[in-house]
């Protein structure tokens, strides 16, 4: 993923700070590691982990147009690696209803948050 692109468009008119991080630091659990490439995607490596034959996506996420903006880099990305990502985009509520009910029909669930 290109975590740089997602950190340009936060909604909130300003930029995001890019990171391969899901606890921010000072909070307890936070360790620094490099996990995920941030200087762009790499897209070789991705290509190679994804195998050649073409695949399908469901994307769920909110309706907030940074969010919009977010699945079209997320698809973007995917397409490069030969999954086909279809982005579906419902409001807060219904989005983590849906994201929270047994045999809901998604592969990826995405919603920004903040510290």
């Amino acid at each position: 993923m290109d975590r740089r692109a997602l950190a340009l468009h936060t909604g909130l008119g300003e930029r995001g700070r890019p990171t391969d991080q899901h606890i921010p630091p000072g909070l307890p659990g936070f360790e620094d590691a490099a996990i995920y490439p941030l200087g762009g995607p790499d897209l070789a490596a991705a290509r190679r982990l994804a195998g050649t034959a073409r695949r399908r996506a469901v994307l769920y996420t909110c309706d907030f147009p940074a969010c919009s903006r977010h699945g079209q880099i997320l698809r973007s990305n995917l397409t490069a690696i030969g999954i086909d990502l279809e982005v579906r985009e419902f409001s807060i509520p219904e989005l983590f209803g849906r994201l929270q009910r047994p045999g809901e029909p998604f592969d990826i669930g995405y919603s920004n948050w903040f510290f």
